[in-house]
């Protein structure tokens, strides 16, 4: 798990250095256009998340082919 760690902590910042707030810009406008809103997007990995069995992951990424965010989960490290 030490890859998917350092991802995780390298990405959080403090409100200060524009973390703790929903995104702005591109990211904030791919948010709302490809799940309807900020906290829309939320829920969606948290549901996610909770239907994990035993510990796991939830990513935000970009389908290249559909030109979309998604959301996907993987088992442990991969």
């Amino acid at each position: 798990g030490h890859i998917n760690h350092s991802i995780f902590w390298k990405n959080l910042a403090p409100v200060r250095e524009g973390g703790g707030e929903p995104p702005k810009g591109s990211l904030g406008w791919a948010i709302d256009t490809h799940f309807g809103s900020f906290d829309a997007l939320i829920q969606k990995v948290n549901a996610e998340g909770a239907a994990l069995q035993g510990s796991g992951w939830v990513w935000l990424g970009l389908d290249k082919e559909l030109k979309r965010l998604v959301v996907e989960t993987t088992a442990n490290q991969v």
